[in-house]
């Protein structure tokens, strides 16, 4: 598989410039980082979460740090619960299972991203598969999260 069609096109209507890196095949993020050679704080790990009324969100960060739930549904004020991989099939259809891309504004999200994020030089994200990664540099990758909301200490 190649990059997801939902997240080239939204690139190219954003003028994003890009590469792709190919790395072995995975089953998580860290071993991502691992197979990709790639600091695992440079590595977008995507969540996606829903709250009671059936809305849905995203939320970014490294792919070394666990997200505390309870911590984050305090930060913003509302009741996240994670959503398992396998129910997002439909959302993410021209994605593998569990290859999300963290670039949930091309794909209607709300998006958080965590700033630790934004202090890193190159950032990599899912290609929608797991043996590739889009490589941004860290002015494009915060061109890409101007819409997103900035978390601290997630």
């Amino acid at each position: 598989m190649s990059l997801a069609p939902t997240i080239s096109s939204y690139l190219c209507d954003h003028q994003i410039s890009y590469q792709i890196l190919n790395h072995p095949l995975s089953k998580s993020s860290l071993e991502t980082a691992i197979f990709a050679e790639i600091n695992p704080d440079q590595l977008v790990k995507a969540l996606v979460l829903e709250n009671s009324a059936g809305e849905l969100a995203m939320v970014l960060t490294t792919a070394n740090k666990k997200i505390q739930l309870h911590k984050l549904n305090r930060q913003l004020h509302r009741s996240y619960t994670l959503v398992p991989e396998f129910e997002l099939e439909e959302l993410f259809r021209d994605c593998e299972l569990g290859a999300i891309p963290g670039l949930g504004q091309a794909y209607g999200l709300t998006t958080y991203v965590d700033s630790a994020l934004l202090t890193q030089p190159d950032l990599y994200v899912e290609a929608g598969d797991h043996q590739e990664l889009i490589h941004f540099s860290d002015a494009q990758f915060h061109y890409l999260m101007s819409s997103a909301i900035v978390l601290d200490n997630i």
